[in-house]
């Protein structure tokens, strides 16, 4: 029986797309898990932990693959790269302010 061996070229482009649409759904869901924190409604934020997950592990895949070909990532046009940077300093300050949340409950509502 003969094996077939797919080989697939590395894009880091490709991979920071990956990774800025994953930023991007994953800011996007604690922005709503957040609003919910701030209304005082925790329980609301309960449907999201498995996307939340599943998001946060493609994430960290995404992150993981860019830093094992740093070379390749260097070569990434600049626009990409100011826009990851751009949702990633988003997407932090988002979980900072979900931290801060989960911390102390009751300044949500406050």
């Amino acid at each position: 029986m003969t094996t077939i061996t797919f080989e697939r070229e590395y894009n880091a482009a490709n991979c920071v797309r990956s990774l800025i649409s994953v930023t991007e759904a994953l800011s996007d869901l604690i922005a709503r898990e957040n609003s919910a924190l701030n209304a005082g409604r925790a329980e609301e934020i309960r449907p999201y932990q498995a996307e939340k997950a599943r998001l946060a592990a493609s994430h960290a895949r995404s992150i993981k693959t860019l830093s094992a070909n740093r070379a390749a990532f260097c070569a990434v046009e600049e626009s990409l790269l100011i826009e990851l940077r751009t949702l990633t300093t988003d997407f932090e300050t988002r979980l900072e302010e979900q931290q801060a949340l989960m911390e102390n409950p009751a300044d949500a509502t406050a």
